[in-house]
């Protein structure tokens, strides 16, 4: 069902957005809360709506919120008009899954995107191909992040084409909000 599919994303954009809220109040994270969108989500009439009401009910502001939908749905006109919409919010809008292809810069420039995630088989490949863009996407004002990393070779590999961000295996596992406060109180 659609509609399910939406409102659990309503509500656990909610739920990260009241930890978010709650990390913030005690000054331990003033980083903003990043959502992945899926292509439902991202294409759906009704996505500022919801995202305003999220932003009401955990005392979010539009610079703490940041949303990033996946890149194949920016043809799908309510996509777009999404994407315009929240970034004229001051929204942080990026776009997943980025391939990286010869017009995707082109693309990006006209949009008001300020990120991309390069797409999970680019970042495995490693290709020169990919050095060769990263100027273009640099040059569109984009900060570049990459998922996946495995280890300190392909880290320093993507630091060195120019990727602003990374995630993965390589900086540590994935933990809960608890397991984490605990680990960051003990330092």
């Amino acid at each position: 069902d659609p509609g399910l599919i939406l409102r659990l994303g309503e509500l656990a954009a909610a739920r990260r957005g009241g930890q978010s809220a709650w990390w913030r109040q005690r000054d331990q994270f003033d980083l903003p809360l990043v959502v992945r969108l899926t292509a439902h989500q991202s294409s759906d009439a009704d996505l500022v709506s919801r995202v305003v009401g999220v932003l009401e009910e955990t005392g979010l502001t539009v610079d703490e919120l940041a949303v990033s939908m996946p890149a194949d749905v920016l043809p799908v006109t309510d996509a777009a008009d999404n994407l315009a919409v929240l970034a004229g919010m001051g929204v942080h809008v990026g776009l997943d899954d980025f391939g990286l292809g010869p017009l995707d810069p082109a693309i990006v420039s006209d949009l008001p995107v300020k990120s991309v995630r390069v797409a999970r088989s680019l970042v495995e490949r490693r290709s020169p191909y990919v050095t060769a863009l990263m100027p273009l996407v640099r040059g569109a004002g984009l900060a570049v992040a990459v998922d996946g990393i495995a280890g300190a070779e392909q880290a320093h590999w993507w630091r060195a084409a120019g990727a602003d961000f990374a995630t993965g295996a390589h900086f540590g596992a994935a933990e809960t909000p608890g397991d984490f406060l605990k680990r960051w109180e003990s330092r």
